[in-house]
């Protein structure tokens, strides 16, 4: 029983297909890999810078202790002159040292802020807050860092890696149908 030949046209074809899947998946696994790395990358520096300085902040704002209206206030404006804006929840009261930057955190993260730890949260809008309790109150104070840097810088990687593999797949097609033109040619 003999074999059906396949014709060379088509033969080529599928051999460039292959080329280019190959090339394409290759790169679009690379290209998705180094984007998720280094967007972890960024948001656990961010992070950590977020949560050092925090750690200060907090040990500064003792010094307005004991809190009442008129510290609060002598507060919140002290930071903000500073170029800090921060959120001072002092009982069931939440103050923003501005109103472009007021966020609530979660019920959780006030909780893990009472006990004493670091806390944080991503809000929408490209915000974090990291605070914490002020050392000899229970009023908590909240950093917001504005974090729109890092996805621009993400979004200009993503835009970069997209056209790097559709340059890649362009290539690998041109290349694929070269290799199989003159592989096959004898065919």
């Amino acid at each position: 029983m003999a074999g059906r030949a396949v014709q060379p046209g088509r033969l080529r074809r599928r051999l460039t297909i292959a080329f280019v899947l190959v090339a394409g998946v290759s790169t679009a696994a690379l290209a998705i890999g180094s984007y998720l790395l280094v967007r972890q990358a960024r948001f656990d520096d961010s992070l950590a810078r977020a949560a050092g300085d925090v750690r200060y902040q907090l040990v500064l704002a003792q010094q307005f202790l004991p809190l009442d209206a008129e510290r609060s206030t002598n507060l919140l404006a002290s930071f903000e002159s500073s170029g800090h804006h921060v959120v001072l929840i002092a009982g069931d009261e939440v103050t923003p040292s501005s109103s472009a930057f007021n966020a609530v955190p979660s019920s959780s993260v006030r909780e893990a802020a009472a006990a004493d730890q670091i806390a944080y949260q991503r809000l929408t809008g490209h915000l974090l807050i990291v605070g914490g309790r002020i050392p000899g109150s229970t009023a908590q104070l909240y950093v917001v860092h504005a974090e729109d840097r890092i996805h621009q810088d993400l979004a200009q990687l993503r835009n970069a890696l997209l056209a790097g593999w559709v340059l890649v797949v362009i290539v690998a097609a041109l290349v694929g149908r070269a290799l199989a033109r003159r592989t096959l040619d004898p065919v």
